[in-house]
């Protein structure tokens, strides 16, 4: 595991004091670092966008009440000073230090001293500015807890418990809570030490500032002990000349850079999506404000308002038809609806009302579905969903848990985050008696509440939702489309399809660093499964029919079947006795052939093991009622081997009568011989 903290720094001030970040540049949640050797600060974006300064030199904290009469003199730096040498808090301006504070008390009436109202102020060496929730927390360090505290103030607590606390206003109640889990004792939280050598016994998670000065020494850094070792997570350096922040950055899918390794000045342009597809579920969404404020949206460019509660929408890309569907939802109170009016396709106007009828300025969210487009590789349409029940348990839905706080009130929590809390919410309710609101919307979750529209009262009730964020979230089901590739959620997930499956035209490419195994595999029920090879075999594991197959009772059906080793062919009975019913080929070559009539023609030699004639096979009763020939036959193989030893007689035979004939012959020669012709 790498640990990673994300630190922007900086050295700027003025006349002395250390310059703070403003909420454009810091992330929430990182830290901003002030390092000039006069002010040193550390800062943070708090969830609220607000720069909160966490560390400071030793202050003071001043009170004054607004009632005081001293505290006047034309403005507030002049007015602080006053009131404070009076009362003899101060011995005078030049006693005053940065990051003093002065919390001015509304105990009286709040116009009492309009140039200093009641609210808390900093001095900057110069002049007393009051804190707007960027002026930074305080840190006390103190056995007991602090009193006048306000939001984000932070309080060591350096007796018994020696832990860290922050000052936190909850909904109805503000108080200190701890800041670091399981603080003091032995499980205590990190520590952070500023020196210019490692501190020794550190734990997992502290912190440590080398404030070591000099072009050649390692200060100006911060390090974390992580796995039993000091691990840099900044690199200032130094003289404060290292680089901090983002170094680089990468391009991915449908980006370039310019210039293209991504370092220096960088221009991000975007290529768009794979093939030209609007990958977006949902045609459009927005967030618009009561003002015609657009918020966070997709496809919306601007709204106007002209009139009370008259909001008319403009598309950013218009839409191809005018035929769409728009969900709205008001905000927040059960006395708000909302209503869709005309549409084109370059937009739409909402109009938003009370339960009376009358024309009310209210915010509303959006969305708008124009096609059924296929999910992006990032995500779906919507990002979270649900149907509720009356009881708040879930019927159904995605990314979100539910449960019910109060009657008719249910809070849906996220289960991924949204990445803003700028989405769309469209909900709206089954029954015609009630109607749905929400509230309290962050990143995390959202209130839902069910009313009655005959009272306006809560009622436990059955309520839907939608939510639009960016299409950040995917489900493990879902396929995306990648240009012409359609791809299921995961690489290497095995897809099943119920149903059946329609192509006009199959193109099956082969992975070419594959050349083994099955390119396709169906599997059967009862005659085991059909293959086709990488190589382009094929294995059918049972029945092969092409064109019609074969029907005996058929003068029509042409084809042939091949069923676990027995081939039939058949013709359709419109062909002539000479057509080809079966043939095969070498090269161009025809090697045999067989007629529709039986007659079979072959190139070479014909070696048959055994050969039958059916002599009488015009005489239908010589078969059986099977079909099978019962009849007088003709063995040809033993005909043809008696002949064979018969001529092997004869030729014998004619091999003696040829010896006899001659022995004849000279026996008559002999005779004459003897006799001298005589007898």
């Amino acid at each position: 595991m790498t640990l990673k903290i994300i630190l922007k720094h900086s050295q700027a001030a003025v006349s002395g004091v250390a310059t703070p970040p403003v909420s454009t540049d810091l992330e929430t949640g990182e830290l901003g670092l002030n390092y000039v050797n006069t002010d040193p600060a550390l800062y943070i974006l708090d969830s609220a966008g607000a720069i909160r300064k966490l560390n400071a030199p030793p202050n003071r904290k001043f009170s004054l009440d607004n009632n005081d009469p001293n505290l006047v003199g034309g403005d507030t730096t002049t007015a602080i000073n006053t009131a404070l040498a009076a009362s003899s808090q101060i011995g005078g301006v030049g006693t005053l230090l940065v990051s003093d504070q002065v919390q001015v008390v509304a105990t009286g009436n709040p116009d009492t001293n309009p140039e200093v109202p009641a609210g808390r102020y900093f001095y900057d060496g110069a002049v007393w500015f009051e804190s707007s929730g960027s002026a930074g927390a305080s840190v006390e360090i103190s056995d007991t807890a602090p009193t006048g505290a306000n939001e984000g103030d932070l309080w060591w607590d350096s007796g018994d418990t020696s832990a860290l606390y922050i000052w936190y206003t909850d909904n109805d109640s503000s108080q200190w809570v701890p800041a670091t889990p399981n603080s003091g004792g032995e499980g205590g939280g990190a520590s952070v030490t500023t020196s210019e050598n490692p501190p020794a016994g550190a734990s997992e998670g502290d912190m440590w500032w080398d404030s070591s000065d000099g072009a050649d020494s390692n200060g100006g850094r911060l390090y974390l002990y992580y796995d039993g070792q000091w691990v840099q997570t900044s690199n200032v350096g130094g003289d404060g000349s290292g680089g901090g922040g983002v170094e680089q950055l990468i391009a991915g899918n449908n980006i370039t850079l310019t210039p293209a390794d991504g370092k220096g000045v960088v221009t991000v342009n975007s290529t768009g999506g794979p093939g030209g597809v609007n990958y977006q579920g949902a045609s459009a969404w927005g967030v618009i404000k009561s003002d015609g404020t657009v918020a966070g949206n997709y496809n919306i460019a601007s709204c106007t308002t002209p009139a009370v509660g008259q909001y008319d929408v403009v598309f950013s890309k218009p839409l191809s038809t005018d035929s769409y569907a728009v969900n709205v939802s008001a905000n927040s109170s059960q006395d708000r609806n909302a209503t869709v009016g005309a549409k084109t396709v370059n937009g739409f106007t909402v109009f938003t009302f009370n339960n009376g009828g009358g024309g009310f300025a209210s915010e509303f969210q959006v969305s708008v579905f124009a096609s059924n487009a296929i999910a992006p590789p990032s995500g779906v349409g919507a990002d979270a969903w649900g149907a509720i029940a009356a009881d708040g348990t879930s019927e159904n839905g995605f990314n979100y848990t539910v449960s019910k706080t109060t009657t008719g009130t249910y809070q849906v929590s996220f289960i991924q985050a949204m990445p803003s809390d700028t989405y769309a919410i469209t909900q709206s309710t089954p029954s015609t008696n009630n109607k749905a609101s929400f509230s309290s919307q962050d990143k995390n979750g959202f209130i839902v509440a069910c009313f009655a529209l005959s009272t306006g009262t809560k009622v436990d009730g059955r309520t839907q939702f939608a939510v639009h964020a960016s299409s950040t979230v995917t489900p493990t089901y879902t396929w995306t489309r990648d240009g012409t590739t359609l791809k299921p959620a995961n690489d290497g997930d095995d897809v099943e399809i119920a149903a059946s499956v329609k192509t006009s035209y199959l193109d099956i490419t082969a992975n070419p660093l594959q050349t083994t195994g099955n390119l396709i595999k169906i599997n059967g029920v009862s005659e085991g499964s059909t293959t086709i090879g990488y190589d382009g075999s094929a294995t059918f594991g049972g029945m092969l029919i092409a064109g019609e197959g074969v029907d005996a009772t058929s003068t029509t059906a042409k084809g042939f079947k091949t069923n676990l080793g027995a081939t039939t062919v058949q013709r359709e009975a419109a062909k002539s006795n000479t057509s080809v019913l079966l043939s095969g080929y070498h090269g161009t070559s025809q090697a045999f052939k067989i007629t529709c009539a039986g007659n079979a023609t072959f190139k070479g030699n014909v070696t048959p093991n055994t050969v039958t004639f059916n002599l009488e096979p015009d005489n239908v009763a010589n078969f059986s009622a099977e079909g099978e020939y019962t009849g007088p036959t003709l063995d040809v193989k033993a005909l043809l081997l008696t002949l064979q030893t018969a001529a092997t007689r004869i030729a014998t035979l004619e091999a003696k009568v040829q010896t006899l004939e001659t022995d004849h012959a000279a026996a008559m020669g002999n005779m004459g011989s003897n006799n001298n012709g005589g007898y």
